[in-house]
Order: C-alpha cells, then sequence, then structure tokens
C-alpha cells in the first residue's frame, strides 16, 4: 500500500465551544496565534494532512518538545532521531540540510525554514481551504439561529433566508 494512501488522516475539531467570531479571527491572525488555538491548530492540521504537508507542523511540535528538555545528552539523541524520521519529509533547504549536525543550532535552523515555509505557503492556502470555510460555515446556522431567535429584523435582514423566500414563490 502507498504510504500516502496509509496515514490516517487526523480527526476533524468539534465546533463544540466554538464562536464564529474566534473561528473567523484565524483568517487574519498569525500562525502562531492560530497555533495557540487548540481547535484552530487541529484545524490547521487537517488541512496539512490534506495538502500532505503534516509533518511540518509535527517537525515545530516536535521542536517544542525538545526546547522543554533538559538532559543535554537526551536532547542530542532526540535530534539525531528528528531528523532521521523528519528530513525525508519536510522541505528544508540545502543549506539547513548541510548544517545538519545534531546540535541544538542546526535543529534551531531547520525549524526557522518550517515555520517560514508554514507561516508564508501552507497558512494562507488554509484561510482560503474548503476544510476552514466549511468549518466556519458549520457555526453560522447556530450564530445566526441564536440572533434570530431574539432579533426579528436579523432574520429579515439575511440575504440567504431572503433569496430562500423570493425562490420559493418563484417556482
Amino acid at each position: 500500500m502507498d504510504a500516502a494512501a496509509a496515514r490516517q488522516p487526523p480527526e476533524m475539531p468539534s465546533t463544540d465551544g466554538v464562536e464564529y467570531p474566534r473561528a473567523a479571527s484565524w483568517a487574519s491572525e498569525s500562525l502562531a496565534n492560530v497555533l495557540k488555538d487548540e481547535k484552530g491548530r487541529q484545524l490547521f492540521r487537517v488541512f496539512l494532512h490534506d495538502a500532505l504537508a503534516e509533518e511540518n507542523l509535527s517537525f515545530i511540535e516536535s521542536y517544542e518538545k525538545f526546547k522543554q528538555m533538559t538532559d543535554p545528552a537526551a536532547k542530542k539523541q532526540y535530534i539525531e532521531e528528528f531528523f532521521v524520521k523528519y528530513s525525508p519529509y519536510v522541505n528544508l533547504s540545502s543549506a539547513a540540510m548541510q548544517a545538519y549536525d545534531p546540535n541544538p543550532a542546526a535543529f534551531a535552523l531547520a525549524v526557522k525554514e518550517v515555520n517560514r515555509l508554514l507561516e508564508n505557503d501552507q497558512f494562507p492556502r488554509f484561510k482560503r481551504s474548503d476544510v476552514y470555510v466549511d468549518f466556519l460555515e458549520k457555526l453560522l446556522p447556530r450564530a445566526y439561529a441564536e440572533k434570530w431567535t431574539t432579533n426579528f429584523d436579523a432574520l429579515l435582514g439575511n440575504q440567504v433566508i431572503k433569496n430562500s423566500v423570493q425562490q420559493s414563490f418563484v417556482h
């Protein structure tokens, strides 16, 4: 079986506890801020999986784990295993790969490149992706329904409802 086909897709985040303004703000937030949001991070992971680029986020998360380690020998071992695991999958420049040396400075250079790739390439595509837009659409009906229960003018002002009513009279 093909390795890509064998990859298990990450679970879509639940919309429970997520209000539309919060999710919509991810389009104007920095990648770092979206990754601080558990639901935003998970939704971005789903997008990256579909784009065959999930390893980039895993790479960054591994670096976060590495920074919390305190034992120098364990850190060195972690870096060695890390580069063996991710180097075939993560898009690193030849300079970063040539600088590969199991030390924290080389690791930091690679992480900087992957962060730049996520921020400048994959994150902008995520903001326009079906994964993100579909997630927002799941939140919209609930947000509007709550408004409509207290504000009939909001219901009448909604273009979707207005067009739907007009179409029902035409047919």
